[in-house]
């Protein structure tokens, strides 16, 4: 069984349709290398792991005991480097982190107090890739904010939503939103998603008492979808679900493209990277007699101007669904303990990193 998702964002793998024609069929994709992470072991993982332009690894996960809190720092040799915790921030100590992503020169952290409450406050911060903070605001209350990515010149691109309410509440407002902020936290631009991925409507949806019935993929989608910088310049935002819908995100804050990638069957977009105008995406598909386990992990390749599918890979099912990098021709860095129970008690769930390509 498959580690990923299952163990991130809400707990929650969402298993789709999706039509599929003409692609290659796909080749096996191996460990290549693999690295032990010095004396570290996980349960839990928080998707998205990423990797700065030196290889080095960030990712949040948890031993099941603690809250994966920490954004730990993992070179590509395996060793852990001091982790960034917000607790042991003075001005973001009540804080919690909801998303992160690394940019030239350090991280931008999306971080909330106050949960789903009207008093709950959304800061970036901006710290170096040794964790000193350098900078941190609040957002305004024009956007719920649920992903981060960089631009340049101080700017951010946030993803998420109308600035409160939830799908069981009666008048809220869970419409998609998407806006570039300048570094005072304030929306200086709401960037248009046209076909973005919305509710499905179903009759009777409102419930006796006003309330709005959950429509679980959308809320997932939404939750679990990822952002990030390419090494473009662009911002890449990935709606993770049956869709396979990738925006392209231009540094003047306009959408450039808007991808649905060519998905293999009964699968499900849970990941992307971006390197050399290539787009990386991982996909699932579910067992259909069990709702969190991975039957197939599928890679493709895309070209990140056209959508185009350039490459179509399975992933050998002994290593874990969790994509941490890819160098833009065959090669990609996965992450996590081995998908089999085929180690010692003392191996069990020990983190490794695996370099995978073609066999």
């Amino acid at each position: 069984m498959n580690t990923g998702l299952c163990c991130s964002v809400l707990g929650f793998v969402l298993v789709g349709a999706i039509p599929f024609s003409g692609a290659q069929e796909p080749l096996n994709l191996v460990v290549k290398r693999e690295i032990s992470v010095d004396n570290e072991k996980a349960t839990v993982f928080v998707s998205p792991i990423v990797t700065d332009a030196d290889g080095n690894m960030y990712v949040r996960y948890s031993d099941g005991q603690h809250p994966a809190d920490a954004i730990n720092k993992i070179t590509t040799s395996g060793k852990k480097l001091p982790s960034l915790n917000l607790a042991n921030v003075p001005d973001l100590a009540e804080a919690k982190i909801v998303d992160f992503s690394v940019f030239e020169g350090g991280l931008v952290v999306l971080a909330r107090e106050g949960g789903f409450s009207l008093e709950e406050v959304t800061y970036v911060a901006v710290f170096t890739s040794d964790g000193a903070l350098q900078m941190k605001t609040k957002v305004g209350a024009d956007i719920h904010a649920s992903q981060i990515a960089a631009l340049a010149s101080n700017r951010f691109v946030v993803a998420g939503r109308a600035p409160w309410g939830r799908l069981d509440h009666p008048g809220s407002d869970w419409t998609p939103k998407t806006a570039v902020l300048n570094d005072a936290g304030q929306v200086i631009e709401v960037v248009r998603l046209e076909h973005d991925v919305a509710p499905i409507e179903r009759d009777k949806r409102t419930a006796a008492n006003g309330a709005v019935r959950r429509d679980r993929d959308f809320e997932v989608s939404l939750a679990a979808s990822t952002m990030t910088t390419g090494d473009d310049g662009n911002v890449y935002l990935m709606r993770y679900g049956r869709s396979g819908i990738v925006f392209v995100i231009s540094p003047n804050g306009t959408v450039a493209h808007r991808f649905e990638l060519e998905s293999p069957s009964n699968s499900s977009l849970r990941e992307i990277k971006v390197a050399k105008h290539k787009i990386a995406a991982l996909f699932v598909r579910g067992k259909p007699d069990a709702y969190s386990e991975t039957a197939v992990t599928f890679v493709r390749t895309y070209d990140a101007n056209s959508g185009k599918l350039l490459s179509n890979y399975v992933l050998d099912p002994r290593i874990p669904d969790l994509m941490a990098a890819y160098d833009g021709n065959t090669g990609f860095t996965f992450f996590g303990p081995e998908a089999v129970d085929a180690r010692s008690p003392e191996e069990a769930d020990r983190i490794r990193i695996f370099e995978v390509g073609p066999k």
